[in-house]
Order: structure tokens, then C-alpha cells, then sequence
């Protein structure tokens, strides 16, 4: 008989503003590998590491070390820095690849357009259109930033972000790529079940976003929505393509693009910056940026009788999909089921770092609504000040987490003393314990 989950922890790991955790379900048992324990890593990266925090480096053997030099799965929600740059930091890699996952989980929008979802769907023509669009933007900016030689130092080089979605990460996706066996790694989308039945007995992971474009035309985000802490930026959609700027002749690419729909095309990029300065293509950096939130891994895990909820940073569009279908508004037909099963989480990993517009009011509507048994439990991995630094677009949102504090406790590891490097929270796997214990890890070291 295979032993059944006993316990669950979260590991929350000190990156500053970023996500690193560590899942891992302790068995009433051996397993048939020996093993009582199964580790589940979800993301690894950082956009600014924590005052006198560890580097992805020096946390990479931590991460070893707890996972017993073996990860079963590893979940790698999106390709923004802040969640894989540590899996292509060389430092890092030396303690990452014998850990030789099983399972590696990825959004579709990483994987190859022709390749099936975790279900076995197809990609529509639309969706497969936008895989082709997110993989000409990194060499795109890349050329934007050699023709115009724009310096980092000034408020020009922040085009250089562009680069960012498919060059400066480059170096982890191609590790995620290589890790393991190539059928090791699944793309997902909603709607999918994962068959986990081995290698995770007794858990069960659902896929609730990102939807495809046939799922959610839109992977725009929303201009106007009552449903989030911020209801702003832009309209439109993207445009299906983007066109490739011939290397040695940028002036005559102009001449060809038409103007763009929605955010726009390779060609109209180059002429405005030649017109018009870095404004348009700033606006472009801001657009594909809520544009990769959107195609985060969101992931309902179930261990025995706890519920986590796991988001990546999901903005509106991705939100929508699920949240329609569990209440029937806009058109759907209401799942009671899954609207349950979203009333029953109660450990809720906070999306986008605590920022306004990642945690559906509908989401906490419904927590609040729901007669709850347990309280909510809510992990932030974040840090204070790095974007937004107005009381309006704090990041994190104090209205946000105020209201979350309402459900119960909210864990930041913007608030772990200085020199810790993590936190747990953890609870029985059974049962009827109605709050997750935490506690913080010791002090690995002091900032000098």
C-alpha cells in the first residue's frame, strides 16, 4: 500500500522582489523510491535581491540541501526575471542540474507551437500566432538597443527591457530546456489535469491558467475592470506578428510596416524611435511586460485534505478565465465545483508580489463569502519600494494585504529579520487544524 501526504510545507526563500518556494509533502511513509518526501520548486529568480540578502547563489546549495539532492517537480511559472533568472545564473546551475527533476512544468506560451498541452489539446492558429510574436520580441529589443546604442544609465535604456522578455533570460530558459528529459517537461494551459498519481501519490494539480487565445481572445491587459485593485493602462490586443527588422536595413523595414494593431509591429518601433524619441517604445516595454503576467503557470494543488493556490503573477485575462466559469458571469456557465474548490483554498501563494492588480476582488469575494472553516493563509514574497513607490501603486498593495489580513494571516518575507533567508509555513496534511503554523528560518548570516 503507497503511504499517503502527512504533512505540507511551504518554504518561502528570501529573494527580495521575486519568487522561490519550495513545496514539499512529507509521506506517513516510505515511498517505493525510499524516499518519504516529494519537493516541488516554483520559480527561481529575483528583479532586486533583498539589503544584505542571500544571492541566487548562495541560495542554490540551500535548495539542495533541502530537497535531499532531488527535485520532483519544478514549476517555472513564467519567463519574467524575477521568477527564472536563478536557473541560468552559472553559480546557481552548478547545484541546480544534479537535482535532475521529473517534472517540469511550463505555460504554454514557453513551449513549441506545434506541441500539445499536458491534455493532449492543439494549439489554435491565434494562440500559436502569439507564441511566434513572444519569440520575436527579445530579438527585437536587442536590435532596437545596437542600432541606437542606448545607455542603460539613462531613460532611454530602459527600451532595453525588451531584450529582457527573450535575451537576458535566454541563459534559463535554455537550462529549464536541457535540465531533464525532454519529455519530462509539460506545457500547460487551463483546463488541464496533471497525471501525478505516481510520482506525487495522494496530490492532485490543476491547471487554471494561462488560458489560450481561443479560451481568452484578449491576452491584453483589461482597461477598465471592477474586478481588481487597479483598474488602468491600456486597451487593444496585440497585434498577431510581429515583423522581422532586416539587420543591415532598418530604414527600409519602415518603409514596408504597416502601422501596427495594438502594440504595434517591429517597423513601427524602429520609425518612432527615429521620430519620436523612447516614449512609444517604452509604452511597448510596459505592454509585453503585463503581457507575460498573463501567461503565468496558475496552479490549483491539492495534498490530502489542504488546498494551495499558486499564481505566479496571473493578471485580469488569465484571472478571468476560471473566475467566470466558477461564478457563470460573462457569459459562462456557473461550475459549482470549481467555484468550491476556489472557496475551499487556504493557503493562497499572493499573486504579482502583493500588487493591486493580480488578486481578483471576485477571488476574495468569494473567500469571504464562502463560510469558511478555515482561515486563509497567505504567503508574499515580495520586496517594498522596488516598483511603484506611490501610496496609489505600492507594490505591495496595502488595501490589498489589509484585506487578505481579514482572512487571516498574511507571511511576507519582506518582513523576515535580517540575515534569514526563508520562512515555512506547514500544516498536517489531514485533519481538522484550522491554521498553518509558521516559522522562520535561523540566521544564516548578518549584513556587515
Amino acid at each position: 500500500m503507497v503511504s499517503a501526504p502527512a504533512t505540507v510545507r511551504l518554504r518561502a526563500y528570501q529573494v527580495g522582489f521575486g519568487d522561490c518556494l519550495l513545496l514539499t509533502i512529507g509521506y506517513s511513509g516510505p515511498l517505493p523510491d525510499g524516499r518519504s518526501e516529494r519537493h516541488l520548486l516554483i520559480d527561481f529568480g529575483t528583479k532586486a535581491q533583498a539589503p544584505g540578502g542571500p544571492t541566487l547563489a548562495k541560495l542554490a546549495p540551500r535548495i539542495a540541501e533541502h530537497c535531499g539532492g532531488r527535485l520532483d517537480v519544478v514549476v517555472a511559472t513564467h519567463r519574467h526575471a524575477d521568477h527564472v533568472r536563478g536557473f541560468g545564473d552559472a553559480a546557481a546551475k552548478k547545484h541546480l542540474l544534479p537535482l535532475r527533476p521529473s517534472l517540469i512544468i511550463r505555460p504554454w506560451t514557453d513551449g513549441p507551437a506545434q506541441t500539445a498541452s499536458a491534455s493532449g489539446h492543439e494549439l489554435d492558429a491565434s494562440s500559436r500566432d502569439f507564441l511566434a510574436l513572444l519569440d520575436s520580441v527579445g530579438g527585437l529589443g536587442a536590435r532596437v538597443v545596437k542600432e541606437f546604442g542606448l545607455d542603460g544609465r539613462t531613460a532611454a535604456g530602459r527600451v532595453g527591457q525588451l531584450a529582457e522578455l527573450g535575451v537576458v533570460n535566454q541563459d534559463a530558459l535554455d537550462m529549464l530546456g536541457t535540465w531533464t528529459a525532454p519529455d519530462a517537461t509539460v506545457w500547460v494551459r487551463a483546463d488541464d489535469q496533471l497525471d501525478t498519481a505516481t510520482l506525487l501519490p495522494g496530490v492532485d494539480i490543476r491547471v487554471l491558467g494561462p488560458p489560450t487565445l481561443k479560451q481568452v481572445p484578449r491576452m491584453s491587459y483589461a482597461s477598465a475592470s471592477s474586478e481588481y485593485w487597479l483598474a488602468m493602462t491600456r486597451e487593444g490586443a496585440l497585434a498577431p506578428e510581429l515583423t522581422t527588422v532586416p539587420a543591415d536595413d532598418a530604414r527600409a523595414a519602415r518603409q514596408e510596416v504597416a502601422p501596427p494593431a495594438g502594440l504595434g509591429s517591429a517597423g513601427w518601433l524602429v520609425d518612432k524611435m527615429h521620430r519620436a524619441g523612447t516614449r512609444q517604445a517604452l509604452e511597448i516595454v510596459a505592454g509585453f511586460d503585463q503581457v507575460l503576467n498573463n501567461t503565468s503557470v496558475v496552479l490549483l494543488v491539492t495534498v490530502g485534505d489542504r488546498s494551495l493556490l499558486l499564481t505566479g503573477d496571473a493578471q485580469v485575462e488569465n484571472w478571468s478565465y476560471p473566475l467566470d466559469r466558477a461564478l457563470g458571469e460573462n457569459g459562462r456557465t456557473a461550475e459549482p465545483e470549481l467555484s468550491q474548490a476556489l472557496a475551499s483554498v487556504e493557503l493562497y501563494k499572493v499573486g504579482h508580489h502583493g500588487s493591486r492588480n493580480a488578486t481578483p476582488r471576485r477571488l476574495v469575494g468569494l473567500w469571504k463569502s464562502a463560510g469558511r472553516e478555515r482561515e486563509l493563509c497567505s504567503v508574499l514574497s515580495t520586496r517594498h519600494g522596488v516598483f511603484h513607490q506611490t501610496v496609489q501603486g505600492a507594490v505591495p498593495k496595502k488595501e490589498l494585504v489589509d484585506a487578505l489580513k481579514e482572512l487571516g494571516p498574511v507571511h511576507s518575507t519582506d518582513e523576515l529579520p535580517a540575515g534569514v533567508w526563508w520562512f515555512d509555513v506547514s500544516a498536517s496534511a489531514m485533519g481538522k487544524a484550522q491554521t498553518w503554523s509558521f516559522a522562520p528560518g535561523p540566521v544564516i548570516s548578518r549584513p556587515s
